[in-house]
């Protein structure tokens, strides 16, 4: 992480210029000494944009290994999964929104022997490598040469799955509907707003690779979504939740510095009661402890409150953390890392 920051705020004049990349981090395992798997890990939702779709794309062409019995179709042989952004490495750096250059993450995880002296050599499987490295290479070689035809059919791809997303989450409250675990017509429509909105957002970074018509795909997205809505009209209403008032979850932070916050050095040289105070927060956010504060700063532009940025990071994580957001800000006002109003 240390050599990234360093990186980007010596060249800050390049970043401008940086269309997209890739972060390949503990790749090339050998899965059944480590125990771990593929993953592909999502870009945020306040970075949404087009290197999900094309990285799985690329993915769905290049890595299966095998066909069915009957000669058709087509799977991997390892384990391999998609996974919501997590952050933990330099493409947190790189994604956050003040920063700006798009970059998913390939990582094998869990690994038995993540960060000890048995992470010797013997560990890495040539075949696992070789597979990374030709889909590494495919992706930056189709990034280096697209130009106004391939970032047409990207954002078509982008459109098409969008669709997909759509149906999906509309046909889930159908089927949910009643349980307790459904969303109401008011609920399914907030989601489907964010996915929109995210989608559009998408679409308009396919304008770095080349200068497309994309708003004809927007509009064509809000409408299709509106159409799915209709098609829910069935299920039950939302029901109605107590609004409970927080304190400072009226509170606007902007942030002071470009990249993602690093408390650390801060925090030490706070005395005794306020440190205490700051690691009994982490305490209580728990293994979220790393991404939902990073989250957070992601969708802190300025503008929006903190109850909207908890609003936002809830539909990114299905979590309701507007109470620890609120006081996680106010310790990063007492530490001078945010100004809020």
């Amino acid at each position: 992480l240390t050599g990234s920051f360093a990186y980007l705020a010596a060249h800050e004049e390049r970043i401008p210029r940086m269309v997209a990349g890739l972060n390949l981090d503990m790749v090339g395992q050998d899965q059944e000494q480590c125990g771990s798997s593929l993953l592909f890990e999502q870009p945020p939702g306040a970075a949404a944009n087009f290197t999900a779709v094309l990285l799985a794309r690329l993915r769905e062409y290049i890595l299966p290994e095998a066909k069915g019995l009957s000669g058709v179709g087509g799977y991997p042989l390892f384990r391999t999964a998609d996974v919501p952004f997590g952050g933990g490495s330099d493409h947190y750096i790189f994604s956050d929104p003040s920063v700006g250059v798009v970059m998913p993450m390939l990582i094998q995880w869990p690994d038995r022997f993540y960060h000890t002296s048995a992470d010797t050599p013997d560990r890495v499987d040539p075949r696992m490598l070789g597979k990374v490295g030709r889909l590494a290479a495919t992706y930056a070689y189709w990034l280096a040469q697209a130009g106004a035809n391939e970032a047409r059919w990207l954002a078509r791809e982008i459109a098409a799955r969008f669709r997909q997303e759509v149906i999906g989450l509309v046909q889930d409250s159908i089927t949910r509907a009643g349980g307790e675990e459904s969303a109401g017509q008011e609920e399914l429509q907030r989601r489907l707003a964010y996915r929109v909105a995210r989608h559009q957002q998408a679409l308009a970074t396919v304008r770095r690779l080349a200068a497309v018509e994309v708003v004809s795909l927007q509009e064509e997205a809000a409408a299709f979504a509106q159409a799915e809505l209709r098609r829910a009209e069935g299920i039950p209403a939302d029901r109605p939740v107590a609004e409970v008032e927080v304190e400072g979850a009226l509170l606007v932070p902007r942030r002071r510095f470009r990249g993602p916050i690093q408390t650390r050095a801060v925090v030490t040289r706070l005395d005794e009661a306020g440190r205490d105070r700051w690691w009994e927060l982490q305490r209580r956010m728990g293994k979220l402890s790393r991404v939902l504060p990073v989250l957070a700063v992601y969708w802190a532009d300025g503008e929006r409150s903190v109850a909207e940025i908890a609003c936002l990071v809830w539909h990114e994580t299905g979590l309701e953390a507007t109470a620890l957001l609120a006081e996680y800000f106010g310790e990063l006002a007492e530490l001078g890392l945010v100004d809020v109003r």
